[in-house]
């Protein structure tokens, strides 16, 4: 099963304090009837944090900052219920700039701390699957950017 918590608060007139987003989420998927390779289960979980100003450059304009762990695998079940040390962390800043009624500009920028998971110290799965291999599972963060137009009309 899956299931998730998350809430959300927005001040009551823009300015320096923000809107706070938060949330968590847990999934269980179960193949126990038909077993693959010993595993009988896999759950996953996630969470995330994220602050946004409205109207903090001119009307219209806002910035926001999040911050979180995107779903990833937390268990394997059959292999000894292997803990398993998936996650990682993503961070994101954008801000959207209306240049006009009909046309704004969102750039944003992103960081994942590691966008492999488990497979970042190796290409073998069954290597990333054994628990205490390796010594600390390194960090391939990757930066990415973009930009969004957005016309309205």
């Amino acid at each position: 099963g899956s299931w998730s918590l998350a809430g959300y608060w927005q001040p009551s007139a823009a300015g320096w304090l923000p809107s706070i987003s938060a949330g968590w989420g847990h999934d269980r998927f179960a193949f126990r009837t038909y077993p693959v390779a010993g595993v009988s289960g896999v759950r996953t979980s996630s969470w995330y944090v994220g602050l946004g100003w409205s109207d903090l450059f001119g009307a219209g304009s806002s910035l926001s900052l999040a911050v979180g762990a995107p779903t990833h695998v937390s268990r394997i079940e059959g292999l000894d219920d292997v803990p398993l040390d998936d996650g990682g962390l993503a961070l994101e800043l954008a801000t959207l700039i209306r240049l006009s009624d009909t046309f704004s500009l969102t750039p944003a920028v992103f960081w994942l701390s590691r966008p492999r998971g488990a497979m970042a110290g190796t290409s073998s799965l069954s290597e990333a699957l054994r628990p205490g291999q390796g010594g600390p599972i390194p960090s391939l963060g990757v930066w990415a950017g973009l930009v969004r137009a957005t016309f309205r009309f």
